[in-house]
């Protein structure tokens, strides 16, 4: 994992070596919550744990192994809402059965509760100063999230570019 500042030059400065987090990772007041996994050939969980950091000095304080047979456990991405001091998550159910849920992540051990399933794929999730979330879909269309139901509701599409489709785990942030 690398930090940099925004300004030129930008220079990289490694703050963890070798470390992966496919799951989903989210800053919360000095610590940095991040799920890494692993799965087989047949696509059954070898490996899911959550990591819990110090952000300023980048010491690791716990790891936790989630269950192998829920894959709620692993995000597409993760936000933090300065409203209600929750994290959000898009994740699968405890079957990956395909549909994603937005979901609340309990930043002790991981584990999500899922609050409603949404009706396009969408892969990116942030929350604003108000507390207000959006999402992101594989066209680019860019959506905000009612957080007690998980309804999009389309503002507009990105233009990001002509033709886009995703089918990558992405993040997004509002600052």
């Amino acid at each position: 994992m690398y930090g940099f500042s925004a300004e030129s030059p930008i220079t990289m400065n490694k703050l963890l070596a070798d470390v992966e987090f496919n799951g989903g990772a989210v800053y919360v007041n000095g610590k940095y919550y991040a799920q890494n996994y692993d799965y087989n050939s047949d696509y059954q969980l070898t490996k899911s744990q959550w990591y819990v950091y110090d952000a300023e000095t980048w010491a690791l304080e716990r790891t936790v192994d989630c269950p192998l047979d829920d894959y709620s456990y692993i995000a597409a991405d993760r936000t933090y809402d300065p409203t209600n001091g929750l994290v959000y998550s898009i994740v699968y159910d405890k079957s990956a059965s395909g549909t994603l849920f937005l979901a609340t992540t309990d930043l002790a051990d991981g584990k999500s509760t899922l609050i409603g399933a949404f009706d396009k794929s969408v892969f990116c999730i942030a929350a604003n100063a108000d507390g207000q979330l959006f999402a992101i879909d594989v066209n680019a269309n860019l959506y905000s999230i009612d957080k007690t139901t998980a309804k999009l509701t389309l503002i507009a599409n990105t233009n990001i570019f002509e033709s886009y489709e995703s089918d990558y785990t992405q993040s997004a942030t509002i600052d």
